[in-house]
């Protein structure tokens, strides 16, 4: 995802959706606590974190009234990602990079994943994450682990109390 190329996108998403600097960096620090930080073992690197962060977080706004949107609770936000994610069908659906505006004006960054590789014979990637940098690059190419990640999201989303989906 040639991370120098990231680092203007990300700032400017981060100054203009609040809480996703704050609710990237809980939603590692969990990931972290889980074992399932790292893609050499399967899990999700940072970018693909942030990444997961910012279409909850573009879709929920997108939902919103703007001045509904500016206020945020990062405890229910966080209740509501882990919900989320633990209720995504990683094997179904994909992680789309929608620009901003688009997104608020209702585009969803979460499509049907097409059957790509799988048609020729392919397994498919355990996860699509689309990098914003690069449109059709799937960040979530080497996160075998994925199933682990959604049962972390689960675990959390129950220890929480909050209804998946």
């Amino acid at each position: 995802h040639t991370g120098l190329a990231a680092v203007g996108p990300m700032r400017a998403e981060l100054a203009a959706l609040p809480g996703l600097r704050e609710l990237t960096i809980a939603l590692k620090a969990y990931l972290r606590a889980q074992g399932l930080d790292q893609t050499y073992s399967g899990g999700l690197c940072a970018f693909a974190a942030f990444l997961l962060v910012r279409a909850f977080l573009a879709h929920r706004h997108a939902a919103q009234a703007p001045e509904t949107a500016a206020r945020v609770d990062l405890g229910v936000l966080f209740t509501e990602l882990v919900a989320h994610y633990g209720a995504f069908d990683f094997s179904r659906l994909q992680v789309c990079w929608v620009p901003r505006a688009e997104a608020l004006a209702g585009v969803s960054p979460f499509a049907v994943r097409a059957p790509l590789a799988s048609a020729k014979g392919y397994p498919r990637p355990p996860a699509m994450i689309e990098s914003l940098t690069h449109p059709g690059i799937n960040v979530g190419s080497k996160a075998f682990a994925i199933g682990s990640v959604a049962a972390a999201f689960q675990r959390a989303a129950c220890a929480l109390d909050v209804e998946p989906g």
